[in-house]
């Protein structure tokens, strides 16, 4: 069972990072107040689904607690800094191509 709830919290975080990839894609050419507005009601939305699917492994399927919090919690941080540098990099490509463009 301690495998299963390892590979749970990191395929939940896999997925939260795809989806958070793919919709900053979608919306990095947005002026900054709606890429602002709109990337922070997405991140909520994200957290809040991820944190019932984790509840949900807890309490319905039973998942070993301390594999699944541990897993989680490390695989959430890499998936932060993973985020937190490809929108650096992309909003840096954005920025610098917008200036070429003026």
């Amino acid at each position: 069972m301690e495998l299963v709830s390892i590979l749970a919290a990191l395929i939940m975080n896999t997925v939260n990072l795809m989806v958070s990839i793919f919709y900053v894609k979608r919306i990095i050419n947005d002026n900054w107040r709606t890429f602002v507005r709109k990337f922070y009601t997405m991140m909520i939305i994200r957290f809040a689904i991820v944190l019932i699917l984790f509840f949900v492994f807890l309490k319905i399927f039973k998942m070993d607690e301390l594999y699944l919090g541990l897993t989680f919690i490390l695989s959430y941080f890499i998936v932060l800094i993973i985020e937190i540098l490809y929108l650096n990099k992309r909003y840096s490509i954005f920025f610098k191509r917008t200036l070429r463009n003026n």
